[in-house]
């Protein structure tokens, strides 16, 4: 069978995906000789919509749907050609760029992916999130109007089952309070959408994911399926979340009329005079998030603790699902559709994935939503997916596990002590400290894993000094160190078998491999037990100018660290090595009765890792 030129069109659709059969290359245009269909190529196009005021290019990934081949990316720097080079059998793709903004391509269909789990795995993890490292997680609801020891508020209240909640609400609220009259009071009075993004990118992160409804029940979006529960009805008395910039809202405003007006000493108008103007209504967190380069994530409860629905089910043995057909679900589709999220984070299906239908969900948001090539989910989806089934895993709150996985992995970690919502009794002592939040970062990464730390803003939808200053630190050391973490692989060794304060991730190419130092030894040198140097090896420390000494003697590495009062970078060190048998050697660890921390189908992740393609997935 045969690709003949007239199947080739003149564009393709942004965000597309498409599949393409062939031995050889369309050459220079896009009109010469057909080609046989021999090996698949999974080529993804993302596309930014507001590429002309963002600054930066569209990118184009050409890929194969299993790990089992090279792929380079290029940018697209102007509108004049881009090309993508593959290596397998020496074929490559040429498209002019004017296919990159419109259209659609080759007639091949598209993979499919069934709603099943085996078949939902299958999907390649697109390369953006791996490469991603470090998320920002915002939680803010009506919960941050008590702001009172959990985001759990409500249920610890109405349950009982914690004293001290019934206690709170007695000192400081009438009898007849319920937890509905918390809501008016979540005025996000100062809330700036633009500012909370710039504080975000000021923390390197490179993704963030907002609280649109948790366990409470309360969007923060108006949904059409939450009976004036929301955020525009009550509250903020606006959309949190926000779409505007995809279809721009509009409100009335007065206008008067030049000639209207009297001077009096200042000009006043006739109510008469007064016309109602439309403008465009102001736009929030989405619309600041799509000004720059961060992608935006959406958390989403599935159930809702005291949902009529959903304990309707519940009383059901779940044999129904009332619920989920006419709250949840509803919910999760008008979300994709209408903010086009790059993470659906799912939380609160305590039970099976079959009541919640999350694996007919997830088939549409693979196959069929506006962000099919692009997005990601996590593993919360019912009791029979936590830890198993997503795009990557969560596992619980705060998991680390300090060792490779075979999955892809994400810690969602609290800046303070448990407490993901705003806590008006939270310490100093109860934030953690930069040196703790840059250990979890480096273990994580090295590990195969993504940090998505949580912050918790007050009522008027403040990020409080606190909370920015920890996000400003991280920021800093990531402008110095961010090459040892950003679109780095695991290397063999995570940790160093000398040193439980080294930390190694490589290079996504593995032409260099970084050693992060969680401390600064006292004597100024740096024992390296996991590499072997050769006489072409160079180190070098991130933030500094010129190659450091080094010795290589009884099998040990010793780099002499420049003077402290010299280094750029605070709280952790990365060292760069190049030109080492460190990228290859995988020689057992010297100390007696030492067991790698490996778990299982680690090697085999390794392998898949060290080829270099853009899914890490196993």
């Amino acid at each position: 069978m045969q690709v003949h030129p007239t199947e080739i069109r003149t564009s393709i659709s942004p965000s597309s995906a498409v599949w393409l059969n062939t031995t050889g290359a369309l050459a220079n245009n896009a009109t010469e000789a057909s080609h046989e269909y021999l090996k698949p190529l999974h080529i993804t196009f993302q596309y930014n919509r507001s590429l002309p005021t963002r600054g930066h290019t569209t990118a184009l990934s050409c890929r194969p749907p299993a790990n089992n081949y090279d792929a380079h990316s290029f940018q697209l720097s102007d509108l004049k050609q881009l090309s993508c080079w593959y290596n397998v059998d020496e074929m490559y793709l040429y498209i002019p760029a004017l296919v990159v903004l419109v259209g659609s391509c080759f007639s091949q269909d598209t993979v499919r992916y069934n709603a099943t789990w085996d078949s939902l795995d299958t999907r390649p993890l697109p390369q953006w999130y791996d490469d991603a490292k470090f998320g920002i997680f915002i939680h803010f609801g009506v919960f941050s109007v008590p702001s009172y020891r959990s985001e759990w508020f409500w249920s610890h209240w109405q349950n009982g089952d914690q004293p001290e909640f019934a206690e709170f609400m007695a000192q400081n609220y009438p009898p007849n309070f319920t937890y509905q009259d918390f809501a008016p009071d979540l005025t996000a009075e100062f809330f700036d959408p633009d500012e909370w993004v710039e504080i975000i990118q000021a923390s390197g992160a490179k993704y963030l994911v907002l609280t649109t409804k948790h366990h409470e029940g309360f969007a923060m979006w108006p949904t059409k399926h939450s009976f004036g529960w929301n955020a525009k009805e009550v509250g903020p008395n606006r959309d949190i979340v926000d779409a505007c910039p995809l279809s721009q809202s509009m409100k009335l405003v007065p206008e008067a009329s030049p000639k209207c007006l009297s001077m009096k000493p200042v000009p006043e108008a006739s109510p008469k005079c007064l016309s109602m103007k439309p403008v465009p209504d102001a736009c929030d967190l989405a619309a600041s998030v799509r000004k720059t380069d961060l992608h935006l994530g959406l958390y989403h409860s599935r159930y809702e603790w005291f949902n009529p629905l959903y304990l309707r089910d519940k009383a059901n043995n779940y044999e129904t699902q009332t619920f989920v057909d006419q709250r949840s679900m509803p919910q999760l589709y008008e979300l994709v559709n209408s903010y086009k999220p790059d993470i659906v984070w799912s939380d609160g299906a305590w039970e099976s994935s079959t009541y919640w239908k999350a694996t007919e969900f997830i088939a549409w948001l693979f196959n069929d939503s506006p962000v099919k090539d692009t997005v990601v989910v996590n593993d919360r989806w019912g009791t029979d997916s936590d830890c198993t089934h997503g795009s990557y895993v969560t596992c619980a709150d705060s998991y680390n596990p300090g060792v490779l996985q075979a999955r892809k992995w994400e810690s969602a970690l609290p800046l303070t002590n448990n407490d993901w919502g705003y806590n008006r009794e939270a310490s100093l002592s109860d934030f953690l400290s930069i040196q703790e939040l840059l250990t979890d970062l480096v273990k994580a990464v090295s590990t195969g894993g993504n940090l998505l730390l949580n912050v918790g803003p007050s009522k008027e939808g403040v990020i409080t000094p606190i909370y920015e200053e920890r996000l400003r630190q991280i920021g800093s050391w990531l402008q110095i160190n961010g090459e040892a973490i950003y679109a780095t692989k695991p290397w063999t060794h995570q940790n160093d078998v000398d040193s439980t304060n080294i930390w190694y991730t490589a290079s996504k190419n593995s032409s260099a491999l970084y050693a992060i130092s969680l401390s600064w030894p006292s004597s100024g040198q740096l024992t390296l037990g996991s590499v072997t140097f050769t006489n072409d090896s160079e180190v070098t420390l991130l933030g500094n100018n010129g190659a450091l000494q080094w010795t290589n003697e009884d099998d040990v590495v010793r780099v002499q660290l420049p003077d402290k009062d010299v280094v750029s970078s605070q709280w952790a060190w990365a060292l760069k090595l190049t030109e080492t048998q460190a990228l290859i050697q995988q020689r057992a660890p010297r100390k007696h009765g030492f067991e790698p921390r490996f778990y299982p189908r680690v090697q085999e992740r390794l392998s898949q890792l060290d080829k270099n393609t853009p899914s890490h997935r196993v």
